[in-house]
């Protein structure tokens, strides 16, 4: 009977001291999901007779607003700089008092990866805002893939751009007119473009800030000027290289 005590005091002490251990929690899967946009405190995108006015593009959880003077893009280009700002979960994008918006002309903001969410950084997937000074959005469209020349793989998140300036140093120099960046399969598509001639490039940009200005960063670019106009989606394929900047 002695025996028996011994080893059920012996079980229940166990018992006790396994609750008592404290276990810290497994994480969870990492958050790979970019914010997503609260549509009811937001700013329609895609309105036309649009007059100057604050834009608000409010989100579902926290984020963070980080290089917006360098990411924070506006095709075709304005005379002022504008201010873009964070709000609690909002950002806030003004226009400069001083700016005269164009004539019926449509507008993008692209906002490349200023906006991300607060705990992974995961930025916003092409988030971009659209609107007209006139009675109808611009609708032309170019799109196509971008490879490395050397292994002929697609190249991911590089930036292929739209100039009006067809000087081949304005990679260089200025800021694209319009741009947008591969996806896995290297593929890129341009919306909202009016109709026009443009230079075109292609750029692995290493720094984020849409200049061809490293020696690491690779580029390429179609033979001839784009010519953009009605009719079938224009396509290209362009080969990322080597060169220095």
């Amino acid at each position: 009977m002695q025996l028996i005590r011994i080893v059920f005091f012996q079980a229940l002490c166990l018992a006790i001291a396994s609750c008592a251990t404290i276990t810290p929690p497994e994480g969870g899967p990492k958050d790979t999901v970019p914010p997503l946009i609260d549509t009811t405190r937001t700013t329609p995108s895609g309105q036309v007779n649009f007059a100057k006015q604050p834009i608000e593009i409010a989100f579902q959880e926290w984020i963070v607003l980080e290089d917006a003077a360098n990411q924070v893009l506006v095709s075709p280009p304005l005379e002022f700089r504008p201010t873009t700002r964070l709000k609690r979960r909002t950002v806030i994008f003004e226009f400069n008092e001083k700016e005269q918006l164009r004539p019926n002309v449509t507008y993008t903001i692209n906002f490349g990866t200023a906006v991300k969410d607060l705990t992974e950084k995961n930025p916003a997937d092409n988030l971009r805002f659209v609107f007209a000074t006139g009675s109808q959005l611009d609708s032309l469209t170019f799109q196509g893939v971008v490879k490395d020349a050397l292994t002929g793989e697609p190249v991911e998140k590089a930036l292929f751009m739209l100039y009006e300036n067809p000087a081949d140093s304005v990679v260089r120099k200025q800021r694209p007119l319009y741009f947008a960046k591969t996806d896995k399969e290297g593929r890129f598509q341009i919306k909202n473009i009016r109709e026009g001639v443009f230079k075109g490039f292609a750029l692995a940009d290493v720094n984020s800030n849409y200049r061809f200005d490293l020696p690491n960063e690779k580029i390429g670019f179609p033979d001839s000027l784009i010519a953009i106009g009605p009719g079938p989606t224009t396509t290209a394929q362009i080969r990322l290289f080597q060169e220095t900047p």
